[in-house]
């Protein structure tokens, strides 16, 4: 659904600026009409280009988290909306923040809406987060929102540093256990072969297949390094076709583990979205398609659209994900109260806070044990290399 920017005079002849989304242009001048507003200017807000979007500056989800929590107490005082913008502007040490803010504060000095303000500035902002405040802004409930907002930032952040930790520091671990592995096999081994080879012996197997790939990656090793390094560029700029990058992460939710990770991280991020969104008083139809655009996984957000566009034919939230199989027994349960009692709201941030809080006990317990089983790995390859190299030597000295 399109967005549109529009200026307007209300009953008391004061200048309203805000955007609201609709069908058409035609349809939004009707409902501000209706409102009792004298519109003098419609025009629709054009989404950024995926470039553009990629080079505006941006701000953390922790420091974003942050600043709408202060924004939040502020306003649940009774400062102004445009002070309240300011003071947390004049406080903040950090020059991204600070320009934020700034920008945010000018649009509202304008006479522009907080959402309005958040939507047209530089900062890349989510669409959720625009859509949650401004309809707070119709409702009178600013400062619960933002409230609810900073939580739902900070867990979606949670969330993130969690999966980054289950899936960087076993890379980290792996490359440094290689790189240990690689040194003794391409320098160490090398210097003492010599010794071996003026020695004219018959060597022990584990010896000559140790002195046999230390020569291979002597002579190999840079050039497979540079294949290793060009098939993972290559794979990554094939990535930028659409269809190739739907398969990608389409194999990523059905892999081992990483899959379930992957899972439970997005489902969490959207449960909370969808529950904010909700709680705001956004409607369902509206919710189901910003939070949906807000998964980063193209599979699983192709699956959620779908299911807005059951649910925009006539078919319960509950009933359009139970037909998808992605969607986990749990959540489906959860969903289907939710719709039972009225209070889908509240069930979808509880699924969110469970896949949160079981996200990270299985990386945390996966993490312990890894860790020692790749410290004995590391130790199992050293004691084989030193005992490819100990092995002929104490040989040599039975035979002095």
């Amino acid at each position: 659904m399109p967005t549109f920017e529009y200026q307007a005079y209300d009953r008391a002849g004061q200048m309203v600026r805000s955007a609201s989304a609709a069908d058409s242009m035609r349809q939004l001048r009707r409902e501000l009409i209706e409102r009792g507003l004298f519109v003098t200017d419609v025009r629709e807000i054009r989404p950024r280009s995926p470039r553009r979007r990629w080079l505006s500056p941006r701000i953390r989800l922790a420091d974003l988290s942050l600043l709408m929590r202060q924004l939040a107490i502020l306003v649940n005082s009774g400062m102004a909306l445009e002070e309240a913008l300011r003071l947390v502007s004049d406080q903040t040490e950090q020059p991204v923040q600070k320009q934020a803010l700034e920008s945010w504060r000018e649009g509202v000095a304008s006479g522009y809406s907080f959402s309005a303000s958040l939507k047209k500035s530089s900062f890349a902002i989510s669409e959720r987060v625009v859509a949650a405040i401004g309809v707070a802004e119709e409702t009178g409930h600013l400062h619960k929102v933002l409230t609810r907002v900073a939580d739902e930032l900070e867990e979606g952040n949670d969330n993130r540093q969690t999966l980054m930790k289950g899936l960087i520091y076993p890379a980290v671990m792996i490359v440094v256990a290689i790189a240990v592995i690689g040194v003794m096999v391409g320098y160490v081994v090398p210097q003492v072969a010599k010794v071996f080879v003026n020695a004219r012996q018959e060597l022990p197997l584990l010896t000559r297949a140790t002195i046999a790939l230390s020569d291979f990656l002597r002579v190999f090793g840079l050039p497979l390094l540079g294949l290793v390094a060009a098939s993972v560029t290559g794979f990554w700029l094939s990535l930028r076709n659409p269809a190739r990058r739907l398969r990608w992460h389409r194999f990523l939710l059905s892999a081992p583990l990483i899959g379930n990770w992957l899972l439970l991280a997005a489902l969490a991020d959207w449960c909370r979205s969808m529950g904010t969104l909700l709680h705001s008083g956004v409607p369902v139809l509206s919710a189901l398609s910003i939070s949906a655009a807000g998964v980063s996984n193209r599979h699983l957000r192709q699956r959620l659209e779908a299911v807005g566009e059951k649910v925009r034919q006539g078919n319960s939230l509950f009933q359009s994900l139970k037909a998808e199989p992605l969607m986990p027994g749990f959540m489906l349960h959860m969903v289907s109260s939710g719709e039972s009692s009225s209070e889908l709201d509240t069930m979808l941030i509880r699924v969110s806070d469970y896949y949160s809080t079981r996200l990270k006990n299985t990386v945390d317990t996966l993490l312990k044990l890894l860790e020692p089983a790749l410290v004995v790995f590391m130790g199992l390859v050293v004691l084989l290399i030193v005992g490819a190299v100990l092995v002929p030597i104490v040989k040599m000295n039975q035979l002095i």
